[in-house]
């Protein structure tokens, strides 16, 4: 955990380059998985396709969401540092999370889970740093 570019080395980019392919690989799949079962009940009549698209529209963005905001308190926490995981809206985040993982029983429904938890994964791969690292390299003394 060098200061500069330069200072991490080649093993950590290569490390960063193959997380975000695996972010990008299970982004895409699920993306193309749930594009796939829209079409497909599309046949079936018009009302099950805005039903279907609304139900995985609201389930990525939920589930987006709750992902993108867990990313942030690692970011400013740690990961498991306990502090955010022991407030109010931490408790709330985490019961919010339990309930929407029931959703995922159903691998239709399980689809825009997945891409809705895997978008922002991605998006924050492409960062300047992994998530949580941020959080270490201040206990570290290397970010002010």
């Amino acid at each position: 955990m060098g200061l500069t570019y330069v200072d991490r080395g080649s093993a950590y980019w290569w490390r960063r380059a193959g997380l975000t392919l695996f972010w990008f690989f299970l982004t895409v799949l699920s993306g193309v998985m749930a594009v796939g079962v829209t079409l497909g009940v599309g046949e079936a009549g018009p009302t099950l396709l805005i039903v279907t698209s609304s139900l995985y529209a609201a389930l990525s963005l939920g589930v987006g969401w709750t992902t993108a905001l867990a990313i942030r308190s690692a970011d400013r926490f740690g990961v498991g540092s306990g502090s955010f995981e022991e407030s109010r809206w931490g408790v709330f985040m985490g019961k919010l999370d339990e309930r929407l993982a029931w959703f995922a029983v159903i691998l239709v429904v399980a689809l825009p889970i997945v891409f809705g938890a895997m978008l922002p994964l991605l998006v924050r791969s492409f960062g300047r740093y992994t998530i949580g690292e941020r959080h270490q390299r201040r206990q570290l003394g290397l970010d002010a």
